[in-house]
């Protein structure tokens, strides 16, 4: 693990989409899906944490080492952002 947890994010193809890229690996499958909140409170430990720290995902999508997040139109992309980079900090550090 390193040391530091470094976050980049990009917009989606969508207004709604976010791309989270970190230095940290998110999962060790190819891909996690979690449809809404009550599939991503039952998920994969990454999935709660978000789920639990970040108010505004819709979707989620879980990469090795990135996140797509569908959020919802109540936040900004900035909001999203924000929150996603401060729960993986508390995860990882």
């Amino acid at each position: 693990m390193s040391e530091y947890v470094t976050v980049e994010s990009e917009p989606g193809e969508q207004a709604d989409l976010v791309e989270i890229y970190t230095n940290q690996q998110l999962t060790a499958a190819d891909r996690e899906f979690y449809a809404d909140q009550a599939a991503g409170e039952t998920g994969s430990t990454m999935a709660q944490t978000l789920y639990d720290n970040v108010p505004g995902i819709a979707e989620l999508t879980i990469r090795e080492d990135s996140l797509l997040v569908r959020y919802l139109p109540e936040y900004t992309q900035e909001e999203i952002v924000d929150a996603v980079r401060a729960a993986l900090r508390d995860f990882f550090l």
